[in-house]
């Protein structure tokens, strides 16, 4: 009896080994070619058996049995089990399954996410690895169970009632294997998953110094300065156009009259840029802080938080050193006329220091101003401990 030569789908099970393919043959002995060739059997070595409308696992022996399995199965899947013979050789060990490599982690990645990549790897190789023992443990029981139904030499009720316990064996056996393949495939497709969501992850940015007005630093109130921070790219990709950093703490910091977000520019893989900020000292006596981040164009935040912290102190003490007259026109550079008049209504008195401080910062009022607020904090700090040294 020949079969039609038709392409039928077979997905076809062997111990704890799944595969699929297309049988294209014409009669039942090119399955069993097919069958021997996709597991490295010979035709004595094993039975293949399909399971029919009634969930009974049927043997196939013939081509009018294959026939009756190609007509249930229709144009649909055609499912199979292959079982070992009892002449078959001892079963080799099944190979471990190969488990995802997890992507490699960036040289300059945050050492928090490499430990959480290998923390994941390992629990993906003890899934796989319990996976295998459990597939490895239910081929045993099926082989161990066909030993003992060919060695039964019982009377004729007493055989069939073997068969029976054997047949629902082999069924429990295959829905069990079915099963298996079933959280295999989810199981894998659940680490593809993983992996797509740690590769979206990809921008980043680390906090490298606060460039000026260092955390702690003390004003006057109402003196303008502007708050820089530099940040490192510690991602895998381009920081893209268009990014922004946020002012974050809108409940429990302090503003001091700063935008609600400032332009960033854009950073590749590894680069360092700086961002600033103009702010105003607020005109009350205390501790002010505030909160940013930088946010994508469209308002997804991504990197360490950065913050400001300034005191501000209600006046400021006179310089110890004596006054100097103006500076002569010859000694102040263009446009600096209002900057030293400007420093002066803050208090700093002394107009040669002044534009001495301005040169050192080339012409850079905050600069020149928070290095002066610098010196006569450190000034207080020194006083009283040369008066306790004098006593």
């Amino acid at each position: 009896m020949k079969l039609s030569n038709s392409s039928v789908p077979v997905k076809i099970a062997y111990q704890d080994d799944i595969r699929r393919f297309t049988f294209n043959g014409s009669d039942f002995s090119d399955l069993l070619k097919d069958v021997a060739q996709t597991f490295s059997l010979s035709s004595t070595q094993f039975v293949v058996k399909y399971k029919d409308d009634e969930g009974d696992l049927i043997t196939l022996n013939s081509n009018r049995d294959l026939a009756e399995a190609l007509k249930l199965s229709g144009s649909s899947l055609l499912r199979l089990v292959v079982i070992a013979s009892r002449l078959a050789a001892p079963m080799a060990t099944a190979p471990m399954p190969a488990v995802p490599v997890m992507p490699a982690v960036a040289p300059k990645a945050d050492k928090k996410a490499e430990k959480h990549q290998l923390k994941e790897l390992k629990c993906a190789q003890r899934r796989e690895f319990k996976l295998m023992k459990q597939v490895q443990k239910e081929a045993s029981k099926a082989e161990k169970v066909h030993s003992d139904t060919d060695s039964d030499t019982c009377g004729a009720k007493n055989k069939l009632s073997k068969e029976e316990k054997q047949k629902l064996k082999e069924q429990r056996l295959a829905a069990k294997l079915e099963r298996l393949a079933a959280k295999h495939d989810k199981h894998e497709r659940k680490l593809t998953k993983d992996d797509k969501k740690h590769h979206s992850k990809a921008l980043e940015a680390r906090f490298v110094k606060d460039v000026t007005v260092e955390d702690g630093t003390e004003v006057l109130p109402g003196t303008p300065f502007v708050k820089t921070w530099r940040f490192r790219n510690d991602g895998t990709s381009a920081w893209p156009s268009g990014c922004k950093l946020l002012y974050v703490s809108k409940h429990t910091g302090d503003k001091m009259g700063a935008p609600d977000e400032e332009d960033a520019p854009s950073a590749e893989v590894g680069a360092e840029v700086d961002v600033s900020v103009p702010m105003v000292a607020p005109n009350g006596a205390g501790r002010y802080a505030g909160f940013w981040r930088l946010a994508t164009a469209d308002g997804k935040k991504f990197g360490q938080r950065v913050r400001v912290l300034v005191y501000v102190h209600a006046s400021s003490s006179s310089s110890d050193e004596a006054t100097t007259p103006a500076a002569t026109s010859s000694e102040v550079k263009e446009g600096w006329a209002a900057m030293l008049n400007q420093m002066k209504n803050m208090g700093f008195d002394n107009q040669k220091r002044n534009l001495k401080v301005l040169a050192k910062n080339k012409g850079d009022l905050t600069a020149a101003v928070a290095q002066l607020v610098l010196r006569q904090h450190k000034m207080k700090i020194e006083s009283p401990k040369k008066k306790r040294d004098d006593m």
